[in-house]
């Protein structure tokens, strides 16, 4: 069931108009004129709020699979979800939302308006995803742990600034970008040492001043995507 549809479904088991949701969760009219007629969806925080005011998942608004039931002849009946998907919903944002130098910068921009939300297998234990660019983690030695040119890297939020697993990769979000590098100890206080795999290109290792980088998260793991056609 497409979203248009779900949405006529909840209004009614409400008893609501769309007037009233504009008035009630502060979203632009305009945009829920457009979740209505199906020109577009929510993302980020207009799709938190709407989950919120109709109390639903959030799965089964933006999960074509996940069915709400029809049937509301009753008004105690509570519409619920039949889900074909169990896997968890990851935003993934671009790098300019997270690179602005805005402390926690990942985190605010998780909930920006326009971030997109995949489903992925087996990588239920991360908090966002994002795509590398550049040639500096091909791992020549160890193939299987090389990240690529365009490679959709999943990745968890590093809350402490006390401690770090050295020798992980990390997303760094910095002024000039989003820098994903193994994190190892600096010689000088104040600074970390980002390591490149492909040193045999020339991307040697470096180090980076710890006040420049305002969010942190830790690389869980990597999915390469190969256009055969």
């Amino acid at each position: 069931m497409i979203l248009a549809d779900k949405l006529k479904l909840l209004l009614d088991k409400k008893g609501v108009t769309s007037y009233k949701v504009w008035q009630d969760t502060g979203i632009a009219k305009q945009s829920i004129i457009r979740y209505m007629d199906g020109s577009s969806k929510p993302k980020g925080d207009n799709l938190h709020l709407l989950a919120k005011y109709f109390d639903v998942p959030i799965e089964i608004l933006i999960n074509d699979n996940c069915e709400i039931e029809e049937d509301f002849k009753g008004n105690n009946k509570t519409p619920h979800c039949e889900e074909s998907r169990k896997e968890k919903i990851i935003p993934h944002i671009e790098e300019h939302a997270a690179s602005c130098g805005i402390p926690n910068g990942f985190s605010v921009a998780i909930k920006r308006e326009d971030c997109e939300y995949y489903v992925i297998p087996d990588l239920a234990n991360c908090d966002f995803t994002i795509r590398t660019r550049g040639r500096s983690m091909i791992n020549r030695n160890c193939p299987e742990q090389s990240i690529n040119e365009r490679d959709i890297v999943a990745c968890k939020i590093w809350t402490s600034r006390t401690h770090l697993r050295w020798g992980e990769i990390y997303a760094l979000a910095t002024n000039d970008g989003i820098v994903v590098k193994k994190v190892m100890p600096a010689d000088r206080e104040g600074f970390i040492k980002c390591v490149s795999f492909n040193e045999e290109e020339g991307f040697l290792p470096y180090d980076l001043p710890v006040e420049e980088i305002s969010d942190w998260a830790i690389v869980v793991g990597v999915v390469s995507i190969k256009n055969w056609a």
